[in-house]
Parts: structure tokens; C-alpha cells; sequence
């Protein structure tokens, strides 16, 4: 069986450490990018069965990756389940209207994450 692979786009080190080492663990591949305008590169140069996208970051936020994520043929589908520490409705419902198809808050269980976004994870 083949790793599945996850896109991690976030740019603070120790979560995006904590994250690949608790989904590797898990048995998926991880490969991780700490800027939003790398991780649509990676997005678009690698097959991905999902991303887990960070909402803010120093070049551009995550609302702006997801929208340009969407309006691209080879990237549109690619499922994407944000990891962020904005918790108000607003910024959960945002996400979501943007093509999200999940969110989930920091601070997270590392031990949960493999199981919270296998739901999610494409074929």
C-alpha cells in the first residue's frame, strides 16, 4: 500500500515539527512548507491526498492559498482541512465557504490528528 501524502502548510516550526512526526508515525508522508505561496508550488507539483493548511502566515494567509488552491484545474480537488488557532464561528464558517472540508483548532491532540483527518483524506 502506498504512504498517503499530506501537504502541511504552516510556518511555525514546532507545530509543523509536531504535526509530520505524529502523521508519519501514522504511517502518511509529510511534506511540510512553511510559507502559503510554496505550498500551492507543492500542491501543484506533487500528488497530494490532502492538505492541512494554517490560516495565518507571514506572505499570505490561508483563506488566500484555499481560493487559489480552488481556481486551479490540478489542484481544485485536492481536499483541504484547515489547522488553525482562529476558533470563532466566523473564521470555521469562512473556511469552510471557501472549499475547506474540514477545521480543526490548535491546540490539537498530536495522538488524535491521524484519526481526525483520515475522514478527510483522499484516495
Amino acid at each position: 500500500m502506498d504512504s498517503k501524502v499530506i501537504l502541511l502548510i504552516e510556518d511555525d516550526a514546532d507545530i509543523s515539527i509536531l504535526v509530520k512526526i505524529a502523521l508519519e508515525a501514522a504511517g502518511y508522508k509529510v511534506i511540510n512548507v512553511f510559507w502559503g505561496k510554496e505550498g500551492i508550488e507543492k500542491a501543484k507539483k506533487n500528488k497530494v491526498n490532502l492538505i492541512l493548511l494554517d490560516t495565518m502566515m507571514s506572505d499570505i494567509d490561508g483563506y488566500e492559498v484555499i481560493k487559489n488552491l480552488k481556481l486551479r484545474k490540478t489542484t481544485k480537488d485536492i481536499p483541504v482541512v484547515f489547522l488553525s488557532a482562529k476558533t470563532q464561528e466566523k473564521d470555521i464558517k469562512k473556511a469552510l465557504s471557501l472549499g475547506a472540508v474540514g477545521y480543526l483548532t490548535k491546540p490539537f491532540d498530536p495522538e488524535k490528528l491521524p484519526k481526525q483527518i483520515e475522514k478527510f483524506i483522499q484516495n
